[in-house]
């Protein structure tokens, strides 16, 4: 209002981003900007790097609050249902990662879910992981589907 938004604006970019911004394309975003951004995040933690197995996706959905536990950086405040939730999250940006490594192409686009695709498959890993926690997925589809992604894409 008073004539000093560009000195905000600067402040607030270099409070709220993490090095230089450089632009880029929304089909772009996924491998440029979300990939590097899951690998700082999970840095320090047993799903850096390659991580488990998919296969491991379930007991890491189970055991989301130790996770949270001992991933967290600093004083843990949060309740137990919150570190849970902090848990799955961990794990849908790791299952994000996982499948991006496996030929799967991420899509991200302002508001939506994050998407990965390959071949005729789509995977959403938040919902995913969510629905695996609240029992709307059993174990035993999410391991099929494991093992399905472990393979090559299908024709």
């Amino acid at each position: 209002l008073l004539g000093g938004e560009a000195a905000a604006e600067a402040a607030w970019y270099a409070r709220a981003t993490r090095g230089e911004l450089r632009p880029t394309s929304w089909d772009a975003a996924g491998a440029e900007v979300v990939l590097p951004a899951i690998a700082i995040d999970l840095e320090g933690t047993r799903l850096a790097g390659d991580g488990p197995p998919l296969e491991a996706l379930p007991g890491l959905v189970r055991d989301a609050e130790e996770l949270w536990r001992r991933s967290a950086r600093g004083v843990n405040l949060l309740s137990p249902a919150t570190q849970a939730r902090q848990g799955r999250r961990l794990v849908a940006a790791w299952l994000t990662g996982a499948l991006a490594r496996r030929g799967f192409a991420l899509e991200v686009r302002p508001g939506a879910t994050r998407v990965l695709r390959r071949g005729g498959e789509a995977v959403e890993p938040g919902p995913l992981v969510e629905a695996l926690a609240a029992g709307a997925l059993s174990e035993a589809d999410c391991l099929e589907a494991c093992r399905r992604w472990e393979g090559p894409a299908a024709a």
